[in-house]
């Protein structure tokens, strides 16, 4: 399901975890294994550190 910007999500059988991530042009990057119970979007802290 789409998420904000070029991001993906994709729920997992493995509840309560989230798969976030960005199709590129030739592969996906794995943005994030996300625990859904956490504060939500926690994840994202995680953007800004990235070059």
């Amino acid at each position: 399901r789409p998420l904000a910007n070029d991001l993906r999500q994709c729920a997992l059988k493995v509840f309560p975890f989230v798969l976030i991530y960005k199709v590129l042009a030739d592969e996906i990057l794995i943005i994030a294994f996300a625990n859904t119970h956490r504060r939500p979007a926690y994840w994202r802290d995680s953007l800004k550190k990235r070059p």
